[in-house]
């Protein structure tokens, strides 16, 4: 087929051309073939993952005591890796990073410190079954917190996000 001065054909299998750097020449691939010598494939891929999570816990006492704890948390991890006729290449790289506030508003006694506590546990409990199981058991979580007579209310907060990337690329 021909457009103009402009001719196209078919190549057969291992066929095509191969551009020199050093000579500045194209080369018919069929004669690198025959002659031995074969174009090495480059293989490319590479990964990142990101997580970021957001949660909050605000606990008033039944003495009107306020305690808010806020936790931000962020990670981050990528892999890349590269094989050709050079060698193998990989690169890895993880950042984490978290920010905890407290701040308490008023005077807490040694039982709503303790209660606390407990509340933090089976919130902490009832995220972990969330997050392995995709449903929080809050039954658990309401019958803990009835047994604590310190604390008159809390509301809790949490929220994730998880995103993957993943490349592949295959030259030559």
């Amino acid at each position: 087929m021909s457009f103009g001065n402009l001719q196209l054909h078919g190549l057969e299998p291992g066929e095509g051309y191969d551009y020199d750097r050093s000579s500045g020449r194209r080369h018919h691939l069929r004669h690198h073939i025959e002659s031995g010598q074969r174009l090495q494939p480059v293989r490319e891929s590479s990964a990142t993952i990101r997580a970021e999570s957001q949660t909050n816990l605000t606990v008033v006492t039944d003495e009107g005591d306020r305690v808010t704890l806020s936790l931000a948390a962020q990670a981050k991890f990528s892999a890349a890796s590269r094989s050709g006729p050079n060698g193998t290449s990989q690169a890895i790289a993880a950042a984490v990073s978290s920010q905890l506030r407290v701040t308490v508003e008023g005077d807490l006694s040694e039982t709503e410190l303790k209660d606390l506590g407990a509340l933090i546990n089976a919130v902490n409990n009832a995220t972990s079954q969330a997050e392995s199981t995709g449903i929080p058991d809050a039954s658990a979580l309401g019958a803990d917190f009835a047994r604590l007579e310190s604390l008159a209310a809390f509301a809790y907060s949490y929220n994730q996000t998880v995103e993957a990337e993943t490349h592949f690329g295959f030259n030559g």
